[in-house]
């Protein structure tokens, strides 16, 4: 970590921007898009650009920081958690991108065979480093 910042130094040069996008980004929940937090952060720094907020994504994800939630429409969402979790794609609710509780997440996750793995691997001559698992429903009320 920055000594001056909880912005680690893997993320490239600190700056005031950077801290606020990667702290406002660490207390959301709602896995935003880019251009959402732009509009969470910039009422406390007039001056932040759109780019600045996609390049300190950019950034934090490459020193993995952050995680890239690739969506369907093209668009991205970000997530700070980066842990191996399950994300749930609601439609009918803003199409939010949700955290599965832990505990779900973990029985899921653990189900996936290691045979199966080993298989994909040899088969697209590829080493699996993680599982990244985007359920997608829609709302039942």
């Amino acid at each position: 970590m920055n000594r001056h910042s909880s912005l680690p130094s893997t993320a490239g040069r600190w700056t005031r921007q950077r801290e606020a996008i990667y702290s406002t980004l660490r207390a959301m929940r709602s896995h935003p898009t880019a251009k959402q937090l732009y509009d969470q952060v910039r009422p406390q720094m007039p001056r932040l650009s759109l780019a600045t907020v996609y390049n300190t994504l950019d950034s934090l994800y490459e020193a993995g920081l952050v995680q890239r939630l690739p969506m369907s429409d093209g668009g991205c969402r970000y997530d700070a958690d980066i842990s191996e979790h399950v994300h749930l794609k609601v439609e009918g609710r803003d199409s939010s991108l949700e955290d599965v509780p832990d505990d779900l997440g973990r029985a899921l996750l653990s189900r996936v065979r290691s045979e199966v793995l080993e298989q994909i691997e040899q088969t697209m001559g590829v080493s699996i480093d993680t599982i990244s698992v985007q359920l997608h429903g829609r709302s039942m009320e």
